[in-house]
């Protein structure tokens, strides 16, 4: 009896004139990565109704940072003007990019954070990581593998941004979760989670 054949390591799909190219598999925690990040919406929306009125938005941590509606207000403007247009799309459409860095303390105050709609925040970035995942969803086993340059002089591939992504949104939304959960005033929250820190 012949002993099972392993698994291949890539896939070989027909190239022009008729030859064959390796095709990488998909990162092995890529399908989780994405399921996690399509998630995020609706534990911000939970996070929302669990909120004792609207003061409690406005809670600042005893360390400074962020407010939850300054969170809020920063997840969604960051998904709609950073992430994929000025992220995720240039490392697809350039040969080995750097990533501009993105100036989180600046936005706070240029972008107004502090004034506004929480709700109208979580609907944005609803909206907008909808249309991110539609764009992943389309790409080529071999699309993830493509780099960027990072403002640090590091190097990430589209499968690496795209965790970095979940781990700066799973962050963000456990210190907003924390905040705004019932009695969140008077236990208090960490700060640190909800500092805007550098990309």
């Amino acid at each position: 009896m012949c002993p099972p054949r392993p698994a291949p390591p890539h896939i070989l799909r027909p190239a022009r004139g008729g030859s064959t190219i390796a095709t990488p598999p998909d990162p092995p925690d890529l399908k989780e990565t994405l399921a996690r990040l399509s998630r995020v919406p609706s534990r911000l929306a939970t996070a929302v109704t669990t909120a004792d009125d609207d003061a409690a938005f406005d809670r600042r941590p005893p360390a400074g940072g962020l407010t939850a509606r300054e969170a809020l207000a920063m997840m969604a403007d960051l998904e709609l003007n950073v992430r994929w247009t000025a992220q995720a799309a240039r490392l697809l459409r350039e040969r080995d990019p750097v990533l501009a860095p993105v100036e989180r303390e600046i936005r706070v105050v240029e972008h107004a954070y502090r004034n506004q709609d929480a709700r109208v925040s979580v609907g944005a970035y609803t909206l907008a990581r909808k249309h991110l995942l539609t764009q992943l969803a389309r790409l080529a086993p071999e699309d993830w593998a493509r780099t960027a340059g990072t403002p640090d002089g590091g190097r990430l591939t589209l499968a690496e941004w795209a965790a970095r992504l979940l781990r700066e949104d799973e962050g963000l939304l456990a210190a907003i979760e924390r905040c705004l959960a019932p009695h969140a005033a008077h236990e208090g929250s960490p700060p640190h989670e909800l500092s805007p820190r550098p990309d």
